[in-house]
């Protein structure tokens, strides 16, 4: 059930931070890296809040915060990196 949830975060963060930093990958990459970008944030968040990366409670508002975090930063490093001009 947290990979259904972390794939809708994930869609509509990507979108989000397509249309927000411009992203010129066209729709379906950037609804790919904001998958991606979620994913990583999930566990990324879970290792920093509870020493693993698996959350006991499932998704809460600090998974989703890192989440979004994870999709945002991940759009914007592929941007500074030069995948998308």
């Amino acid at each position: 059930m947290n990979w259904i949830i972390i794939i809708s975060i994930g869609v509509f963060t990507g979108w989000l931070a397509g249309v927000a930093i411009g992203g010129g990958g066209g729709f379906l990459m950037n609804i790919c890296i904001g998958v991606l970008g979620s994913a990583i944030g999930y566990f990324l968040g879970g290792l920093l809040i509870n020493g693993t990366a698996v959350h006991p409670e499932g998704i809460s508002v600090h998974s989703i915060f890192f989440e979004v975090a994870g999709a945002a930063i991940l759009m914007f490093l592929l941007r500074l990196w030069g995948v998308f001009r």
